[in-house]
């Protein structure tokens, strides 16, 4: 069948076309946030890719040589992309996190790390045992900060990493309490407040993990007295003893 060179001009044209309109509107109109746009952008993206290369096969009128080696070059670079990159979670605004398939992911072990030490003898009053705090308003009540911290800067006490997780501290006098994804373990783990030092450890044999919502639990604990409640991230509920 003989090829319609106007047609191809005009597939182009239009494809050309849609990907300017598409990404002007997403980024130039509307009250979008910036997951919405930066997904959007990919859907115009990827349909424009796809055009193309249907172009390229049906409308182009180029030598069958050209067309079947854009074709296969696409194919052989998307599985050299396949093999060697994968995409390990999403920022906050849904822009993907890639990285070679042969970096080693960072899994943090279960024994105690050492932090530096602090003076133990403090007594630590306030306290912040739920997700947002005593009222759930993200205010604690009672605490005095220094105004001008150039002057009397906060001192740090400890620091150390974690496993991965999406969970805030829940704090009882010098506990505080959290939800971490060790490897293939869902811990809870009591730091000291004052010194960093691991007070104890519960551990469950399960994972959570998904590219959009990224690894390990995504709850707070809470406090309520002597025991300790928290929500993994595939659902097991727990209550433990605070001490």
């Amino acid at each position: 069948m003989k090829r319609l060179p106007h047609f191809g001009r005009w597939w182009i044209a239009a494809t050309v076309l849609w990907l300017i309109i598409g990404l002007a509107f997403i980024w130039g109109y509307g009250d979008l946030q910036w997951q919405d746009r930066n997904l959007r952008s990919v859907i115009v993206l990827f349909s424009t890719f796809v055009s193309f290369l249907l172009w390229v096969l049906f409308a182009s009128g180029w030598r069958a040589v050209a067309r079947l080696t854009v074709f296969v070059g696409t194919l052989l670079l998307l599985g050299l992309c396949a093999l060697t990159l994968r995409i390990h979670g999403v920022t906050g605004d849904l822009v993907p996190i890639v990285e070679w398939r042969w970096k080693k992911s960072r899994v943090i072990g279960t024994q105690e790390i050492d932090s530096p030490k602090a003076q133990t003898s403090k007594e630590l009053t306030n306290s912040y045992a739920q997700f947002l705090g005593p009222n759930r308003d993200a205010i604690l009540p009672g605490l005095q900060l220094a105004r001008d911290w150039k002057q009397s800067p906060p001192r740090e006490l400890w620091r150390h990493p974690v496993g991965a997780a999406w969970s805030g501290f829940a704090i009882e006098g010098s506990r505080a309490i959290t939800q971490e994804q060790r490897g293939e373990d869902e811990s809870v783990v009591c730091y000291n407040a004052l010194t960093g030092a691991t007070l104890w450890t519960h551990s469950d044999k399960t994972r959570y993990a998904t590219t959009i919502a990224g690894e390990g639990p995504r709850a707070t604990p809470t406090i309520s007295s002597n025991r300790v409640f928290t929500m993994g991230g595939r659902g097991l509920l727990s209550c433990l003893d605070l001490a």
